[in-house]
């Protein structure tokens, strides 16, 4: 986001909270979110990219919507307005080209209005078969699934969305030379895959709350926390939309406010100056003094925590504006005494959503077989995929599987340490570790946790993998 799309969402905020007809001002909401998602997207040198990219995540979100609601919820006529209505704001927005105003029709570069119609026509079929196919939605689920997994892996794989930027480019007559991977950028495509994703697997196992269409897409496509979370729960997010209006404007106005402010100041003052410093593929190869190594690495720790940190605290501030209250993303990380309170408090939404589908689901099942494997077998497997998973959803190269790799075995090597301090109290009545000074055993604990992240974001920053063992060469004396 930049400040432009900040300083509207904030005006619209403001406005819907005003308007005092809930009914109108979700409609609102709904419209502007749709409008929104085309807003975010980069104008790409694709012809008609940054178009079609967020209409096809609407034909998805239509789909997804068509498999976990009841028959009976989706004919009811607000849902088939609701859907007609977002049919019909895209409909209009690939009008745009016909407008003849240059600076307009640029903003989405819209394909011809008869291929537009296609693709609606096509979701529609498939929409109505989903309907009509009650037993066969369960394998309309699992394609879903699937299919958001495969784009997801194209996206974060280099050589693949390389390659989709060359079809596409070749589809519309265009050179294929210029094609970069780097052009083929679909914005918010994690968090609102992430969403979908949910709310799939919780339809699979019989738990998912019902939602109207207009509830639905505006969940998907919240425009505060569509790009950079947190990852809201469905059912969390259809109750803070239907008490939003019960709670104190005045309240909400003032801490929203407040977390805005500390959200620019956070990113766009000490992030951006720290990216100034912060170290880099470029720099990593310049500096070879290890003083100046430590200062780069500490201030890239400190960049990333506060962007990421900064753009949540403006999507929460944005949200509370509304009247609604997204989940915390980050708590204090760099204060954590162990690398697992480390990873309970950084990106928390993120981290949860994975122990929820994937970790546990896979614990479970580990611990189930009849030849079980050891438990700390057991925990060093499902540690360290769970970590390598999360470095996969940041990238799919080297790098990021070796920062994962870092993270899972320090998370394993933490937990082995807690369960033989566990044994050891146990065992002895010895209270020497208790003599030793609290504050002092506090201090060494959160020094030592931080350094060992800040170390892993050397993976995460340079991609060369020669270029990061000469960093941590350096970093400690050696060349």
């Amino acid at each position: 986001m930049t400040l432009t799309h900040i300083a509207v969402f904030i005006i619209l905020a403001i406005i819907t909270r005003l308007w005092k007809q809930t009914a109108v001002s979700g409609w609102v909401m709904m419209i502007a979110g749709i409008i929104f998602v085309f807003w975010l997207q980069p104008v790409s040198s694709i012809r008609s990219l940054e178009f079609w990219l967020p209409t096809v995540l609407f034909g998805i979100v239509i789909i997804c919507w068509s498999i976990v609601t009841p028959p009976e919820i989706i004919h009811k006529p607000e849902n088939k307005w609701s859907v007609l209505a977002a049919g019909f704001v895209i409909l209009l927005i690939s009008g745009l080209r016909y407008t003849g105003i240059q600076w307009i029709s640029k903003f989405v570069n819209p394909p011809a209005i008869w291929q537009v119609l296609i693709y609606g026509a096509l979701v529609a079929c498939l929409a109505f078969a989903i309907i009509k196919a009650s037993e066969g939605r369960k394998y309309y689920a699992i394609g879903v699934v699937t299919t958001l997994l495969i784009i997801f892996s194209l996206l974060k794989y280099q050589p693949a969305a390389l390659e989709i930027s060359r079809i596409w480019r070749q589809l519309n007559g265009q050179s294929t030379k210029i094609a970069g991977a780097f052009e083929f950028t679909w914005v918010g495509y994690s968090y609102f895959a992430f969403r979908l994703l949910h709310v799939l697997r919780e339809w699979q196992q019989g738990r998912q709350s019902m939602a109207n269409f207009k509830d639905f897409i505006l969940y998907i496509t919240f425009f505060p926390s569509f790009t950079a979370g947190p990852i809201d729960r469905l059912e969390h997010f259809q109750k803070e939309l239907a008490t939003r209006n019960s709670r104190e404007i005045n309240e909400d106005f003032l801490e929203g406010g407040k977390r805005i402010g500390r959200g620019l100041l956070l990113k766009f003052i000490l992030a951006d100056s720290l990216a100034m410093i912060a170290i880099n593929p470029a720099s990593a190869t310049q500096v070879t003094h290890s003083g100046w190594l430590w200062v780069m690495v500490y201030a890239y720790a400190f960049r990333l925590y506060f962007d990421f940190s900064g753009y949540t605290d403006i999507a929460i501030g944005i949200s509370r504006l509304m009247g609604i209250r997204l989940p915390e993303n980050f708590n204090r990380p760099y204060l954590a005494e162990n690398v697992t309170v480390f990873w309970n408090r950084w990106h928390m939404t993120l981290t949860q959503w994975f122990r929820t589908y994937y970790f546990n689901p896979v614990t479970r099942f580990l611990r189930s077989r009849e030849k079980a494997l050891p438990a700390a077998g057991i925990i060093l497997f499902t540690q360290l995929s769970t970590m390598i998973l999360i470095a996969l959803w940041h990238g799919i190269s080297l790098n990021f599987v070796l920062w994962g790799v870092w993270n899972g075995i320090g998370l394993f090597i933490h937990n082995r340490w807690a369960e033989w301090q566990k044994d050891r109290a146990k065992q002895s009545d010895n209270t020497s570790n208790r003599d030793f000074p609290s504050t002092v055993r506090k201090f060494a604990s959160i020094f030592a946790t931080f350094n060992f992240i800040a170390l892993g974001w050397i993976w995460f920053a340079i991609p060369d993998f020669s270029t990061s063992l000469r960093v941590f060469a350096q970093l400690f004396g050696g060349q």
